[in-house]
């Protein structure tokens, strides 16, 4: 993407300069609207809708493995430290029941814990998505940031932790899998 933004100011300077020897009016505003599409990934001088549906499928890429990035760190504390305590899960499930992103069915699916599901942090309706799981994982983050992570750093890494972590993993793999 960079190269392109280099590439795209380049064009767009060379354009406006000759513009400026041809005793053409340089619009400053015209340069400044050329410079902001460079940004957002379309050529002005190019048209195309290719560059633009390029950038959003790169952006959406982008985003999604960011959401993988962020799941798999999570699954991963859960795996070295264990659930959070019950303690600080009894705190998330009250907060999350006073949250207006909060809702009982998500994409046709019901939270088996009953508990439901956020529908302001984007994980979709998996079975890890739901509140009922995800108020469990230690590593996990409210996006409101009403709650925070929490770790039992005095607990030492159980297999049964590690066993859950990857079933948790396999089971999002499978529920993002549409067929």
């Amino acid at each position: 993407m960079d190269n392109f933004l280099k590439k795209c100011n380049e064009q767009v300077f060379r354009y406006h300069s000759k513009l400026q020897k041809r005793k053409i009016p340089r619009y400053t505003g015209e340069l400044a609207k050329h410079m902001k599409e460079c940004k957002q990934g379309v050529n002005p001088l190019n048209t195309s809708k290719w560059y633009l549906h390029l950038n959003i499928k790169l952006k959406q890429i982008r985003l999604f493995l960011d959401k993988v990035k962020k799941y798999l760190k999570v699954e991963t504390q859960h795996a070295m430290y264990g659930p959070a305590p019950q303690q600080e899960v009894d705190k998330r499930i009250y907060l999350c029941n006073n949250c207006p992103g909060k809702v009982e069915e998500l994409e046709g699916k019901i939270d088996p814990g009953g508990i439901g599901f956020c529908s302001l942090c984007g994980c979709g309706a998996s079975r890890r998505a739901a509140l009922s799981v995800k108020l469990t994982l230690g590593g996990a983050t409210c996006p409101l940031s009403k709650w925070e992570p929490v770790f039992n750093i005095e607990k030492k890494t159980k297999w049964v932790n590690i066993k859950e972590s990857i079933k948790g993993v396999l089971y999002s793999i499978v529920d993002r899998i549409k067929i």
